[in-house]
């Protein structure tokens, strides 16, 4: 008897330190040439020999930064900084030159998609705060020398189309 509720207790502590750790997860595929900081878990951290630069930092539950860059001299900052912990996800994709991109997260259930952005000395900054929010693009963005800024609170949704 001792050894099965010594085999419970076991089992609910470890269920307890399972549960209270962040599960925060960062993809990076064909990234050329960059850096890697922050926190989340990230498989590798590549030389910064072409300019590029990727600043992730994660705080909250079950997070997703998902990065895909061909180009150089680019500077990424994916930053999702909430304490009451969400499902945040950022998807990007980014072909060009000298961009600074700048996405901030704060709250539950926000959603980033850039799935196909075509941008050169670009700049966008894009900040959700609140529950629900929703950015995302339905088609290829391309640009050159845009400064965007988006900022959301509340539940609101915004769709990026491309022009006609």
């Amino acid at each position: 008897m001792r050894q099965c509720i010594a085999l419970l207790f076991y089992l609910l502590l470890l269920t307890q330190v399972t549960v209270a750790q962040p599960t925060s997860e960062v993809f990076i595929t064909q990234l050329t040439a960059a850096t890697v900081t922050g926190s989340g878990r990230t498989n590798a951290a590549l030389p910064n020999t072409g300019g590029n630069e990727l600043i992730i930092q994660q705080a909250g539950n079950n997070n997703t930064v998902g990065v895909q860059n061909n180009g150089v001299g680019n500077q990424l900052q994916a930053l999702q900084t909430n304490t009451e912990g969400s499902n945040n996800q950022i998807d990007l994709q980014l072909t060009g030159d000298n961009n600074n991109y700048k996405l901030t997260q704060d709250g539950s259930n926000n959603v980033f998609r850039l799935p196909n952005a075509t941008t050169s000395n670009a700049q966008l900054e894009v900040t959700q705060e609140g529950n629900g929010n929703a950015i995302s693009s339905q088609g290829n963005l391309t640009t050159t020398s845009v400064h965007v800024i988006i900022h959301q609170t509340g539940g609101m949704r915004i769709q990026l189309l491309p022009p006609n």
